[in-house]
């Protein structure tokens, strides 16, 4: 195909690139090569493969090399997302809608308010972390599953003094660690678990009861259940 000049439609290019020849080109489109290269911003020339023979095994890696090297220092590798094993407690006010609309906004505005100074407490006291409100409830985690347990049942005796009942779900499992949150399939499953609890109840999964063993709780299984959008089935038990 005729060979055409498109320097002079580089202008409006801004972003920087990577100009690769083949070894075995003429000097002269070398030497052009090398003019359009520097005709954008930033953009480097590069040689690759001798492309007067045909293409061999090695031809493609070496041709990729270049292009990992150009792109070397532009584009930082992604930090590895930080991975713990620990406990994670969801909570969740009972019947929160309704509660909500047999008081009225402001009302419940400051009920709420109350139940975040109280849920925030607990949390510290009992040796967590509160990561975060979750509107009608709270998302905290912890370095034991004991300790979570003794906080779900802290709670739910502490709330219920201003007049809010809560169930709560625990389990523990791996989570990644995103700034000040948490997320992973550690944070689902216990998402879940809470979901299924009954008004007042704390209901963990099997792993929490299994890591627990010896710290004073009684739990009652409630079934092999299918948590929605988890892999497999979970037995989850009520902790008394």
């Amino acid at each position: 195909m005729p060979e055409k000049d498109v320097r002079p439609g580089l202008g409006p290019v801004q972003c920087p690139g990577l100009l690769v020849r083949r070894s075995s080109i003429r000097a002269s489109a070398g030497a052009e090569g090398g003019q359009l290269a520097g005709s954008l911003p930033g953009t480097q020339a590069g040689k690759a493969g001798d492309g007067a023979r045909s293409r061999e095994p090695g031809d493609l890696q070496r041709e990729l090399s270049v292009l990992e090297e150009a792109l070397a220092g532009q584009y930082p590798t992604p930090a590895r997302a930080e991975r713990i094993l620990t406990t994670v407690l969801f909570t969740d006010i009972v019947d929160a809608t309704a509660r909500a609309a047999a008081i009225g906004d402001a009302a419940w505005r400051l009920l709420l308010d109350r139940h975040d100074v109280i849920s925030q407490g607990t949390v510290s006291d009992c040796r967590g972390r509160f990561v975060k409100g979750t509107g009608d409830g709270v998302l905290a985690t912890f370095g034991t599953p004991v300790r979570g347990l003794h906080c779900a049942k802290a709670l739910r005796v502490a709330l219920s003094h201003v007049g809010i009942t809560i169930r709560a779900g625990v389990h523990t499992g791996e989570v990644e660690r995103r700034g000040d949150d948490v997320a992973g399939i550690g944070v689902h499953i216990a998402a879940r678990v809470v979901e299924l609890a009954a008004p007042g109840e704390v209901l963990a999964s099997r792993t929490v009861k299994d890591l627990a063993a010896g710290g004073g709780y009684t739990f009652t299984s409630r079934g092999v259940r299918r948590l929605k959008g988890v892999p497999e089935t979970w037995e989850l038990l009520a902790v008394t």
